[in-house]
């Protein structure tokens, strides 16, 4: 979805059913696929302030937390 207000463009996950994102991480914590290709870096709730300045800089595309 764009949208346009003042000049100001956001963009973002429109649609995203709960059920998706947890299905989604109930099948990383399973192992039953190997993600290490498209992870970046890790990092513990300890380095949320590092983890979104790692995505604000752009080293890191999108910043997901597990426990």
């Amino acid at each position: 979805m764009n949208m346009l207000r003042k000049a100001v463009t956001a963009f973002g996950d429109v649609g995203q059913l709960t059920r998706h994102f947890i299905r989604g991480l109930r099948i990383m914590e399973s192992g039953m696929l190997d993600f290490s290709p498209v992870l970046d870096a890790r990092y513990s709730f300890e380095e949320a302030g590092t983890a979104l300045e790692s995505s604000i800089s752009g080293e890191v595309t999108k910043v997901v937390f597990l426990d």
